[in-house]
């Protein structure tokens, strides 16, 4: 199945895209979406531990089921002091 990954922000200079389609197994968790990101774009992994994820907007756990059509983000929360 087919689903958009959106890097914002700063992830985008890591994965050198802003967005990107990627074609996953039927029944896969968003922590399998996470391994094949990495996989394909190995200097998000200097950073992996940091990523906030959100489907389709929405903050999720990493044991999610992604669906055909999702939309997955990825993410640093932003804060200041």
């Amino acid at each position: 199945m087919e689903i958009k990954i959106v890097f914002v922000g700063e992830v985008s200079r890591y994965a050198h895209a802003q967005e990107v389609q990627l074609t996953i197994t039927d029944g896969s968790l968003v922590s399998d979406v996470l391994r094949s990101v990495l996989d394909s774009y190995p200097d998000i992994s200097m950073i992996s531990k940091y990523l906030f994820i959100a489907v389709n907007g929405n903050l999720v756990p990493r044991h999610q089921m992604v669906l055909p059509g999702d939309e997955i983000s990825f993410f640093f929360r932003s804060g200041g002091g």
